[in-house]
């Protein structure tokens, strides 16, 4: 009489942890899309003999079906009457895009110990919804140290006009999520936007994490301070998407405004002495030895103002003797720098100028000086020496 098989059975079921929490079950939501998803399985023999566990494998859309050796604990074991045997494992770059879903299915066969075509099958399901979108959103803080002082701030006053700005630019995620920063741009009225990525390299492309804040960028923006009384505002653009998903985008801007130079008040002195009377000592007047005799001039021309000033003219006149420059006579004078308080000599001498028998002849020395970059802001001074003749001897 021939002894009836054993009627086998298997229940097999599958779960995720796609969300993180810890706790596997039939489907979760991802975090993000690409994400690694743990996935246990777990095989329940639920005969009424021992069975061996002989095939096990795993497959979803667009992945054929595959061998699930690495889960020794279940693949080739033999499980007792109502055992059971489970196994973790994890699979990357699984979790799918926003709005799409994943079902992923593993199947089992198992057979009677000793006999090879006495089986039973099962398989489960399991599913991996891709991420919601996240709201992305994005801060940016722009400065500048357009007065110098080492601290960057929303607005500063330049000290001169086309100076070199430093600027700072700080960009912040706060969102919730992970975000790349995308573009970063730059832009003035009468200067469309450009990129700050050579300006900031390794800002743009980089991923800030949820809170971060990237590290200061400075840079500089030549000929960049405006005119007097004018300012000129800035304004920086940053543009960042979700990771994995350039199509969801947020963007934060921010502007930092420089003022032009304050007006400042110029002034300047000259001061014109001669030697007519040849004793090396130079005075406002002197007394010439002969009739048309070469007389030595000294101009010392002082800035008195608390800026810097350019010295633009320089001329030297007397009655009848229209005015004419000292550039070639002072040179190195005409188009110098004064720093404030700074002097500079000027020595020539006028041939053919010792007046006549009981004459006198003033000359008079005219200096005018502009602001750097400013030639409209202007300061005026002038200053006179005598010469008489030996019949006549001017008061001291």
């Amino acid at each position: 009489m021939n002894t009836p098989l054993p009627v086998l059975s298997v229940d097999i079921t599958k779960a995720n942890d796609a969300n993180g929490d810890g706790t596997f079950t039939d489907a979760e939501q991802a975090k993000t899309a690409g994400q690694t998803v743990p996935f246990r399985i777990t095989v329940h023999n639920t005969s009424k003999v021992p069975v061996v566990v002989s095939t096990l494998t795993d497959e979803w859309p667009g992945r054929a079906a595959f061998d699930l050796t690495s889960c020794t604990a279940i693949f080739g074991q033999t499980l007792a009457a109502g055992a059971t045997a489970s196994c973790d494992f994890s699979e990357t770059n699984y979790a799918p895009a926003t709005g799409l879903s994943r079902v992923n299915t593993v199947k089992t066969t198992v057979h009677e110990v000793n006999n090879n075509a006495n089986t039973a099958s099962d398989q489960a399901t399991s599913t991996v919804t891709g991420p919601n979108t996240p709201v992305l959103s994005v801060t940016v803080n722009k400065l500048n140290d357009a007065n110098g002082d080492k601290s960057f701030t929303k607005s500063e006053t330049a000290k001169t006009v086309g100076q070199t700005v430093p600027f700072q630019v700080v960009v912040t995620n706060t969102s919730a999520v992970p975000a790349v920063v995308g573009s970063l741009t730059d832009e003035w009225p009468g200067k469309a936007a450009f990129s700050l990525d050579q300006a900031c390299p390794g800002l743009v492309g980089s991923t800030l994490a949820a809170g971060a804040s990237s590290t200061p960028c400075v840079f500089n923006e030549a000929n960049y301070a405006p005119a007097a009384g004018s300012s000129l505002t800035n304004t920086v653009k940053a543009l960042v998407h979700e990771v994995g998903a350039t199509g969801n985008t947020a963007q934060g801007q921010s502007t930092s405004t420089v003022i032009g130079p304050t007006t400042p008040v110029l002034a300047v002195t000259v001061n014109k002495v001669n030697d007519a009377n040849s004793d090396g000592t130079f005075t406002k007047s002197e007394t010439a030895k002969t009739v048309g005799q070469t007389v030595p001039f000294q101009a010392t021309i002082t800035n008195t103002s608390a800026t810097p000033v350019v010295v633009g003219a320089l001329t030297d006149e007397w009655p009848g003797m229209p005015a004419f420059t000292l550039a070639t006579a002072c040179s190195g004078i005409v188009g110098t720098t004064l720093d404030p308080g700074q002097s500079k000599l000027c020595s020539f001498s006028e041939t053919n100028y010792g007046p006549a028998s009981g004459a006198s002849l003033t000359d008079t020395v005219k200096v005018d000086v502009h602001q750097p970059g400013n030639t409209a802001n202007t300061a005026h001074g002038e200053s006179t020496s005598t010469v008489a003749d030996r019949a006549r001897r001017p008061c001291r």
